[in-house]
């Protein structure tokens, strides 16, 4: 009887009490200073804002693309399916639901939008022969802003599926 309330307990959790686990992390092991930014939620707070950061990078984008090449703009969309859009919406539903497998698919498309803005780039600097430097400088930012958002998104997941492990170590060991 006590066996199956302890599994019972053990698989009982909520997203929610995870997530304040997770953000609290009371029993964590201490990070020294030159590692305080790895900490749960400074890994949150990152992601939060690269991803808003790439939302804005994307809109903006999006803008100077349609002024350029006016109806290309939809063909450059739909050459990697939708990645860009999609990045948006996963990377906001990823933040809020906490789910690893919305996690794993943001990690992705956040990946393969890389190839998405050096398309729109190459299409820019075809179009257009003056401010290559302009395109090339926005290009450089937008790919550092992407592997930035990748590296948060991985580092988030990682300490996600450590803290749900945590959980159940904890209800089994008593």
């Amino acid at each position: 009887s006590d066996a199956s309330s302890e599994h019972s307990h053990a698989t009982s959790f909520t997203h929610q009490e995870v997530l304040f686990r997770y953000l609290s992390c009371r029993s964590a092991p201490v990070v020294p200073r030159c590692l305080a930014w790895t900490t749960p939620a400074s890994i949150l707070f990152l992601l939060v804002l690269f991803s808003f950061l790439d939302a804005l990078g994307f809109v903006a984008f999006f803008v100077m693309f349609a002024q350029v090449l006016g109806r290309w703009t939809f063909v450059w969309l739909l050459l990697p399916p939708l990645v860009e859009p999609i990045t948006i919406i996963l990377g906001v539903v990823f933040v809020v639901s906490e789910f690893s497998v919305i996690g794993r698919a943001y990690v992705s498309f956040v990946f393969c939008s890389l190839l998405s803005t050096t398309l729109g780039t190459v299409g820019l600097l075809v179009a257009s022969d003056s401010s290559w430097m302009f395109w090339m400088t926005q290009w450089l930012l937008r790919c550092a802003l992407k592997l930035a958002l990748f590296g948060a998104a991985n580092l988030h997941l990682v300490n996600m599926m450590s803290l749900w492990d945590q959980c159940y170590l904890e209800c089994a060991n008593g």
